[in-house]
């Protein structure tokens, strides 16, 4: 039996010295509990006394319960005969066998073996048991393992009090209604338990740890040392404590009151869950979430269980707990080690549903560390990095597109050096304007269900001939899944003759709408417009074409002049830069210094925000960027000064008008001093006109 007990002593915060007392104040105390009696007068207590002195004994006495009641040594043919009512009073028969089942399904002890630690405890395995009972009768019963012929029938009145004098001349009789336990010779673990009484001792933190909510609720537990004298009466952890009288003090998850669905049970709740963040470290046996059965802690739950990323210096700060309602206890019961130290999970159990590899549990810590604390797996956070540099790319991209600029433009030294592409040279006679679509988002990302509207062309002839035009509008659907309409396309206009007079322009095609559908595909969907000549010498050839990209329940891909960015730490000479730049084939792309202390201080702070609020990061590239692309304009085309890009900010929610206007203002400063160098060396003759 005793062996059973091993997990003890690898719980946390245990003293591998002491760790049997853990066990012997569980038994004891649950069993008193589970002998409350509401009718009787005096207040419920359980009180642990150790002395010291010849014969040395640890008692452990409880008031305010019924004590042993009902028949001596009834066998179990005759206890099986009774009634539930009978059978549940016959508390001194079944407590006499050491080994019959408790029959309430609320009490917390359930199968009898718990009083077996305490006569494993014992160095001569003995145990003397005392009860005064409402009905006045005392009784004393003792199991002297060691012999033959244990005290097999309980003494009772005088009888019963001189054998006890006889046993244990220091203690007196029971004076109230109650159950006392006595272990003879308690062996070293229970005396080491008592070490450093008031500091307090490990029996005080264990039965403390054990027993917080009912101590919460004003339950008395003391423990006594006999020999100075000394009582010490437990409190809960002042981590609960402090906790319950202010929630709103602590980084906390908070649930109560929630309906378990599960296996079509009826009335299964969470009664309360709490995961909070403690300041400073805490002790070891309150890390974790306690899992509680009527009150008592059963097991402690590790928040790092599936959730590898919650690192161990966090692990030291969360605790909490989850108690269940009755009907869902009721189902956790069976399922409860004959120790009261774990739940099996088994399959298709309540217990494996909320404790179990990925369980409800599970999710909820997960969503703690995620909300409370900013902390996500580092799969996670590589999807949410690759995620906020995506949105600040196309977001610059999609600025930048707006003023005229596009991908692959080379900075130069001066405007006059600048190389221009294909897109800035002087517009074809003959072409399409197609504004932009007005997306749901801020990028064009679309999912399904949502609406992209202002999809609308029209025709241009800055020729001095007139022209015969076809007109197209569709959207091409990814070419790697099912065609949406048997042609990989949908038609949203088509205008099979369209003549236009010289230096005119068509009237609008549209403005259309286009709702997606799970019918559609997901990824990359493609408007494209074009037209095509219908007579002259171009007749059959495609004058102008646009094409425009949105994504479906996908991210997009970055496109303009922004190719992306590069981390590294940056070596000597350079190792004090923030950033520098890089132009490439597909554009410009962002080198930035993850050594420096402003990107450190940006990526701690961003490692700690909760879901859903601004992240520091994303702050500090963004600002980054801008000072990019206001340094690349202001020496070449400079629309940022223009009208248009207040316009397209004051639409915007990104809030970059004030670092575009920084960073512009220091830019026009660098550009007039140097202009004012130069006139100076002009004037002074230092260089030739």
């Amino acid at each position: 039996m005793l062996d059973s007990y091993d997990l003890v002593y690898e719980l946390q915060g245990i003293n591998k010295d002491s760790a049997i007392a853990h066990a012997v104040q569980k038994d004891a105390v649950q069993n008193s509990m589970d002998a409350y009696d509401p009718n009787n007068s005096d207040q419920w207590t359980v009180t642990f006394e150790l002395a010291t002195t010849k014969p040395c004994y640890l008692a452990i006495t409880d008031t305010g319960t019924f004590g042993l009641t009902g028949q001596s040594n009834l066998d179990e043919n005759t206890l099986s005969s009774l009634s539930y009512a009978q059978y549940k009073n016959e508390r001194l028969s079944r407590f006499e066998a050491l080994g019959y089942a408790n029959p309430d399904p609320r009490a917390r002890g359930a199968r009898g073996q718990g009083k077996f630690v305490f006569i494993g405890t014992s160095k001569n395995y003995e145990m003397l048991y005392e009860t005064l009972r409402a009905d006045g009768v005392y009784l004393v019963g003792h199991w002297i393992t060691q012999k033959p012929q244990p005290l097999m029938v309980t003494l009772r009145g005088a009888s019963a009090q001189c054998y006890l004098q006889q046993q244990i001349p220091q203690i007196k009789p029971l004076a109230k209604i109650g159950t006392r336990i006595i272990i003879k010779d308690p062996c070293k673990e229970l005396f080491k338990a008592f070490d450093d009484f008031l500091r307090p001792c490990d029996l005080a933190r264990y039965i403390s740890e054990t027993w917080w909510e009912k101590l919460l609720e004003g339950w008395k537990i003391n423990i006594r040392l006999v020999t100075q004298d000394k009582t010490l009466k437990i409190s809960p952890p002042k981590q609960y404590k402090m906790l319950s009288a202010d929630p709103d003090m602590y980084k906390l998850l908070c649930i109560k009151n929630e309906k378990i669905v599960f296996n079509n049970y009826q009335n299964l709740k969470i009664k309360q869950l709490i995961i909070a963040y403690w300041p400073e470290e805490l002790p070891e046996e309150l890390r974790g979430i306690a899992i509680q059965r009527g009150g008592m802690k059963v097991m402690t739950y590790d928040v790092r269980e599936d959730n590898e990323f919650i690192t161990a210096e966090h692990a030291k700060h969360i605790f909490g707990w989850l108690i269940l309602n009755e009907a869902a206890e009721d189902q956790a019961k069976p399922y409860e080690n004959p120790t009261h130290y774990s739940f099996k999970k088994t399959k298709g159990s309540l217990m494996q549903y909320l404790l179990g590899s990925g369980g409800w549990l599970s999710r909820q810590t997960r969503r703690f560390a995620e909300e409370q604390l900013g902390l996500v797996p580092e799969t996670e956070k590589k999807v949410r990095q690759e995620k906020l540099l995506t949105r600040i790319v196309d977001y610059i991209n999609t600025l930048s597109l707006k003023l005229g600029y596009t991908g692959g433009t080379k900075i130069a030294k001066s405007p006059q050096d600048r190389e221009f592409p294909a897109e800035h040279e002087p517009p074809a006679l003959v072409r399409i304007h197609m504004p932009p679509f007005v997306l749901p988002g801020q990028t064009r990302k679309v999912k399904y269900g949502e609406t992209i509207t202002n999809i609308r062309a029209r025709i241009i002839n800055d020729s001095d001939v007139p022209i015969i035009l076809k007109f197209e509008l569709d959207v091409k659907s990814p070419a790697r899944a099912k065609t949406l309409v048997g042609t990989g396309k949908k038609q949203i206009d088509y205008v099979d003759r369209i003549l236009l007079e010289p230096h005119t322009t068509s009237k609008w095609y549209g403005a259309y709408t286009l709702t997606f559908d799970k019918a559609d595909p997901p990824g990359k969907h493609t408007f494209e417009a074009q037209i095509t000549a219908l007579d002259g010498v171009q007749k059959g050839e495609i004058l102008h074409r646009i094409t425009r990209a949105i994504y479906l329940e996908v991210d997009p891909e970055a496109i303009g002049r922004f190719q992306g960015f590069d981390f590294s730490d940056f070596p000597e000479p350079i190792k004090k830069l923030k950033y520098y730049t890089d132009e490439e084939e597909k554009g410009l792309k962002i080198h930035i210094n993850a050594g420096h202390p402003t990107y450190k201080r940006a990526s701690e702070q961003s490692e700690q925000v909760k879901s859903g609020t601004p992240d520091p990061m994303e702050d500090y590239l963004m600002t980054i960027v801008m000072a990019v692309f206001v340094d690349d304009d202001l020496l070449g085309e400079a629309k940022l000064q223009e009208e248009k890009l207040r316009s397209l900010l004051s639409k915007d929610d990104m809030g970059i008008a004030e670092t575009v206007l920084k960073h512009s203002s220091r830019k026009q400063q660098e550009m007039l001093y140097d202009a004012l160098n130069q006139a100076a060396k002009c004037k002074t003759g230092e260089e030739n006109q």
